[in-house]
């Protein structure tokens, strides 16, 4: 196409189309059906893929970490003491299907917002579905805390995508080019409902999370914050902190209330039982997912490092770090501090207390925001929808984040 104005050959940007709303819609699936949120984002994921320019499919480094991490996952299976490797495999099959799917669509500041509002969307429906199918947890009749909703989805899930939203929330709200009134009052509503839906829930990661994030996002405003380092650093000494178990004792004295079991609802003895079986297994893994059978637990270990490492060994931790370290850090440099900092910084400090916490490594939600996060650098080289991308310095080079 040529530019009436500067005469010069340009391409029109991505719109927002079919892709974008499946996208959209699998983001929305995730928060409330994960299983069948996987199938469909693989399939969609394959599609979005097949259905457009792979002229265009640029080779990032977060697109190439995520392929070598399901490699690696995938050829786990050879050794793994997991049972159903094969179902594994293919769970990660499909996260990655949908991950770099989602890097390759994403092109615009439209696309972006599109996916998400479906996110939210999502959220708000799962939380209208609590308030509906759970009303005891609402009046405070429930005996005993519901650890499944939705016919068969874990509780604890539902909140952390619901946390997720929060981030999701703020991305919105500092993207839009013009925010109306209208927008301001859906993003609150949306925002009080999340919290609302987390508190039901009674999940203390997902409550925690929204605390951080609320936490970082007056740091940020009342310091005028426009680095990472501060929360990098923070993220850096949470994780070391849980992983060694350093502090696993000193913990205890801020579990209180009623759910207070003196070992935080079991992931003391889980984490143990990882750094052991870790230890033993250092470099290759038992196997991805394989935490739940080499334990004997039979559920995961509540801790993205230590499951990661006692099923995919020191190799799987790197290319998962390399996977965050390039979506977020080093793929987001492009943008200006200030909101870089906001945006990333949130989507950190909600996620932290849920990753170092719970299972979250395969969650769909998971990564159908991390894309989301992972593509801010479109806010940034994206004009307005009415216009055309034109010249070289707004074409999809721009786009890749490197």
């Amino acid at each position: 196409m040529v530019s009436s104005r500067s005469g010069r050959v340009s391409e029109s940007r991505p719109r927002v189309g079919p892709r974008t709303y499946l996208l959209g819609g699998i983001g929305a699936l995730s928060t409330f059906d994960p299983s069948l949120a996987t199938i469909v984002g693989a399939v969609g994921g394959a599609a979005i893929l097949l259905f457009s320019n792979l002229a265009r499919f640029k080779v990032t480094a977060p697109v190439a970490s995520m392929f070598f991490l399901v490699v690696w996952t995938s050829l786990s299976g050879l050794w793994s003491v997991n049972p159903y490797s094969v179902n594994v495999t293919i769970t990660w099959v499909a996260v990655g299907l949908l991950f770099i799917s989602g890097l390759h669509l994403v092109q615009t500041r439209e696309q972006l917002r599109a996916v998400a509002i479906g996110y939210l969307l999502g959220s708000f429906l799962a939380v209208v579905r609590l308030l509906i199918e759970n009303p005891g947890d609402l009046t405070g009749s429930a005996s005993t805390r519901v650890t499944t909703v939705f016919e068969d989805v874990n509780v604890n899930y539902v909140a952390y995508a619901l946390a997720t939203g929060f981030a999701l929330v703020v991305l919105l709200w500092n993207s839009a080019t013009r925010l109306t009134l209208r927008s301001r009052v859906g993003l609150i509503a949306t925002a009080l409902a999340i919290v609302i839906g987390i508190v039901l829930t009674e999940t203390r990661g997902a409550l925690i999370g929204v605390v951080c994030a609320a936490i970082w996002i007056v740091l940020w405003r009342l310091f005028r914050i426009r680095t990472l380092v501060p929360i990098t650093l923070a993220l850096i000494i949470a994780t070391i902190v849980v992983v060694s178990g350093v502090a696993d004792l000193a913990s205890l004295q801020f579990e209180t209330g009623d759910r207070a079991t003196g070992t935080w609802s079991g992931r003391l003895p889980l984490w143990d039982s990882a750094r052991t079986l870790w230890a033993e297994h250092p470099i290759v893994g038992v196997g991805a997912s394989g935490f739940a059978y080499a334990s004997g637990y039979l559920i995961a270990a509540h801790n993205v490092i230590l499951d990661l490492a006692v099923g995919v060994g020191i190799i799987g931790v790197i290319l998962y770090v390399w996977v965050l370290r390039s979506a977020l850090w080093t793929g987001t440099r492009t943008m200006p501090g200030s909101n870089r900092a906001l945006m990333i910084g949130t989507f950190i400090a909600v996620s932290a207390p849920i990753y170092l916490t719970g299972a979250w490594v395969t969650a769909p939600a998971a990564w159908v925001a991390l894309v989301l996060f992972a593509r801010v650098t479109v806010l940034t080289t994206s004009t307005s929808s009415k216009d055309d991308l034109r010249g070289e310095g707004t074409t999809e080079a721009q786009y890749s984040g490197r």
